[in-house]
C-alpha cells in the first residue's frame, strides 16, 4: 500500500516535472472536413485525399497544474510516514522474524524431504534448496503442476492420519506463529520439534511415536474475563487469514499498551505436569517494550520469573519452571513501555479497527509443554 503510494504520485510529478510545457491541455478536436481539394491533394491513383483539420485549443491556467505537483508532494510524504511506521513495527509483517530465522535449518534438511508448508504468505518459502520438496508455492509465472496435494495432506494431519502422510512421503513441517496448524502439531504424538525460533517451528514427522513426540502442549488462549487493568479485546487482525475455519484460536487478543494480566487455577493435564516445565508466552509488538512472565505453584512462593525488552514482531517469552509440586498452577504477565500514538496503515486497509493507534503488545496464547 505504501509502495503504490509513493510510485503513482512520483510518476505523476515526474511527468509534470519533465515536461517542456507543463499546462494541462485538452486534446486536440475536429474542426471541419473540406470538401473542395486543391490539384496537390489529388494523389497518383487518380482518387482525393480528404483533409481534416484539427484546432488546437488555447492551454489552461497553471494553477491546476500547481495543485497537481502539491498533491503529488504531499502524496509522497504521507507514503513516506507509512513506509517507516511499517519499519518500526514488524509485527504488521506477513512473515515473522522466526520464520526467516528458520533459513539455515531448511537447508541441512536430507535432500529427499518433503516438508508441509501452509498455504499463506508465511508458508512460502522462497530459497528453498531445489532438491527439497514443497507441499504448497506461490503461483507465480509459468508453473507445470503434476498434482496438488496441499489439501489431502493437511486433512491427514488435523485427523493424525499417519497412513496418508507416509503415502505422500511427508518428512518435515513448518509452521508459523501467524498461523494455526501449529497448534495441531505440538498436540500431536507423530510430530517432534526439531528448531523453534519464537514460535516458528521445524517439525518432523514421526509415524513411530518417540520420546521427543509424546511431549505434547497444552494451549491457553487468554479471553475477555483475563483482561485486567490497561487491557484492550481488540479484534485479531490476522485470523480470517489463518485458516479461520480451523477455530483453534479466538478471534479477539489481549492487547496492552501498559497492563497486567492474570491466569489463575491453569491446571494441566498430568501428561503436561512434569517437574520440568517450558512456558511459553506467544505474543507481538514493536521494538523496546518491557515483558515479564512469572509462573508460581498454585498456593506456594516457588516462583519462576523472566523478563525481556522486545525485539519487534512475532517473539516467545519463555519461562522453564521447575517443581516437585504437580498441581494447578498460575501464571502473571505485566507489560511496559508502551502507549505512544503512532498511525497504523492496517487501519487504512481494513485489517485493524483503528487508524490512529498506540503502541502496545498483543498477547495470543501461552503453551505449556514439558522439557
Amino acid at each position: 500500500m505504501a509502495l503504490h503510494a509513493f510510485h503513482v504520485p512520483l510518476a505523476v510529478l515526474a511527468g509534470i516535472i519533465l515536461a517542456k510545457m507543463p499546462r494541462l491541455t485538452p486534446r486536440m478536436r475536429q474542426r471541419t472536413l473540406r470538401e473542395e481539394h486543391v490539384e496537390e491533394e489529388i494523389i497518383a491513383d487518380g482518387g482525393e485525399m480528404s483533409m481534416i483539420e484539427l484546432e488546437v485549443p488555447p492551454a489552461l491556467e497553471r494553477r491546476p497544474v500547481h495543485a497537481m505537483m502539491a498533491v503529488g508532494i504531499v502524496s509522497i510524504l504521507i507514503a513516506h510516514v507509512v513506509l517507516l511506521q511499517i519499519t518500526a513495527h514488524p509485527e504488521l509483517e506477513a512473515q515473522t522474524p522466526g520464520d526467516r530465522a528458520l533459513h539455515d535449518a531448511i537447508h541441512a534438511l536430507p535432500s529427499d524431504s518433503i516438508i508441509y508448508t501452509e498455504t499463506a504468505h508465511w508458508g512460502f518459502i522462497y530459497d528453498a534448496p531445489t532438491e527439497i520438496g514443497m507441499t504448497t508455492f506461490p503461483s507465480l509465472g509459468l508453473l507445470t503442476v503434476e498434482e496438488r496435494v496441499q489439501w489431502k495432506v493437511e486433512g491427514a494431519i488435523r485427523n493424525d492420519n499417519t497412513g496418508l502422510l507416509s503415502d505422500y512421503g511427508i518428512t518435515h513441517a513448518v509452521t508459523s506463529p501467524l498461523g494455526q496448524i501449529g497448534h495441531i502439531l505440538a498436540q500431536s504424538e507423530y510430530w517432534s520439534v526439531i528448531e523453534d525460533q519464537d514460535g516458528s517451528r521445524l517439525w518432523r514427522f514421526v509415524p513411530e511415536t518417540s520420546e521427543g513426540s509424546v511431549k505434547l502442549s497444552h494451549f491457553v488462549f487468554p479471553n475477555d474475563n483475563h483482561c485486567g487493568t490497561g487491557c484492550d479485546w481488540r479484534p485479531d487482525p490476522w485470523y480470517h487469514v489463518a485458516h479461520g475455519d480451523l477455530e483453534i484460536r479466538p478471534d479477539h487478543v489481549a492487547f496492552f499498551s501498559e497492563g497486567r494480566m492474570n491466569l489463575e487455577y491453569l491446571s494441566p493435564s498430568s501428561q503436561h505436569r512434569d517437574t520440568d516445565l517450558a512456558i511459553h508466552l506467544q505474543h507481538s509488538g514493536p521494538a523496546n517494550m518491557e515483558v515479564s512472565v512469572t509462573v508460581c505453584d498454585w498456593g506456594t512462593d516457588v516462583c519462576s520469573t523472566v523478563s525481556k525488552i522486545t525485539a519487534g514482531g512475532h517473539e516467545a517469552t519463555t519461562v522453564l519452571h521447575h517443581s516437585e509440586f504437580r498441581g494447578e498452577i498460575e501464571i502473571q504477565i505485566s507489560i511496559e513501555g508502551g502507549g505512544s500514538k503512532w498511525v497504523n496503515p492496517a487501519g487504512l486497509s481494513g485489517r485493524s479497527d483503528r487508524i490512529i493507534d498506540e503502541e502496545g503488545v498483543w498477547l495470543h496464547w501461552i503453551e505449556v509443554r514439558n522439557l
